[in-house]
């Protein structure tokens, strides 16, 4: 009966051996897997961490793109005013030009009946130079038949002293 107890103690401590052997491992391995899980929570808290990061980072993105979409619809809008302006100014610049072509062909016109004024006023002129030396000429040569004629007429012609002496 003792060595039954004593087989039975030791079947028992065995046992029990192998209990604590089996317990120490499932120890180590829950140590483990806690040592994992640690790890892991360290993981998903950076991973946590940089989305957090990220998203930050993508709604500043998402800002500067608004911002840089309003400058460009700024700019855009800027644009179809100059675009506008642009227009208008050909508009009155075409305008202008039509106005302008107006007053050139008006100036055209006066120029060419001045440039003809100018000729008949020239050949008038010549004409009465013309005219002027002929009748230079015609009072000269009458003049001058004048002094000839009184000058024989006074030769010829007896004073009156000269007939108060006769008989």
């Amino acid at each position: 009966m003792y060595e039954r107890k004593e087989k039975q103690i030791r079947q028992q401590k065995k046992e029990t051996e192998r209990q604590l052997r089996a317990a120490r491992q499932q120890n180590e391995q829950t140590e483990q897997q806690l040592h994992d899980m640690r790890q892991l929570k360290e993981q998903a808290g950076q991973q946590l961490h940089d989305t957090r990061q990220q998203k930050e980072q993508a709604e500043q993105q998402l800002d500067d793109m608004r911002q840089q979409k309003e400058q460009a619809e700024q700019q855009l809008h800027d644009m179809r005013q100059q675009k506008e302006q642009a227009e208008q100014q050909l508009h009155d610049m075409r305008q202008q030009k039509g106005e302008m072509k107006e007053q050139i062909d008006d100036y055209e016109k006066r120029l060419k009946a001045t440039e003809s004024m100018l000729v008949q006023m020239q050949l008038k002129n010549k004409s009465l130079e013309q005219d002027l030396v002929q009748q230079s000429d015609t009072s000269q040569i009458t003049q001058t038949a004048n002094f000839i004629y009184y000058s024989l007429l006074s030769s010829s012609v007896p004073s009156s002293a000269d007939e108060s002496e006769r008989p």
